[in-house]
């Protein structure tokens, strides 16, 4: 694995040059594969137009985040729309970074959780 700081003193390459000019609003950003509860599950594709104009939407709703980056503890899955798009922003308009923890929100185990609450400080959950 390359180390991100390693990636910022480098130069793209040219074939990433290329990638980069080719993409449209309509490239494809993500593909969301559906749980597959009513058959075969089904890739959902998530055009860049919607991911970037998502972002865009949370920034000048949320525009604190701007100033001080969001602290944020959620349980959505990352592999659901919402948890997947709009809280993945949060994190990754100003900072650029996220980090995650295991276990889901329930009364039976939810220490990891409250440890996880005590030691960022969530400003939002």
């Amino acid at each position: 694995m390359t180390p991100f700081v390693a990636l910022e003193e480098g130069r793209a390459t040219d074939a990433v040059e290329a990638a980069h000019a080719a993409l449209t609003p309509d490239s494809i950003g993500k593909l969301l594969f559906t749980s597959g509860t009513t058959g075969m599950p089904k890739a959902v594709i998530f055009p860049q137009r919607m991911l970037t104009s998502q972002r865009q939407q949370v920034a000048q709703t949320f525009r604190m985040l701007l100033d001080e980056p969001a602290r944020m503890v959620d349980w959505l899955p990352w592999h659901h729309p919402f948890g997947g798009t709009h809280n993945s922003a949060w994190s990754s308009i100003p900072a650029g970074t996220s980090g995650s923890t295991t276990g889901a929100p329930c009364r039976a185990n939810s220490t990891p959780r409250c440890a996880t609450c005590a030691k960022c400080r969530p400003t939002s959950i």
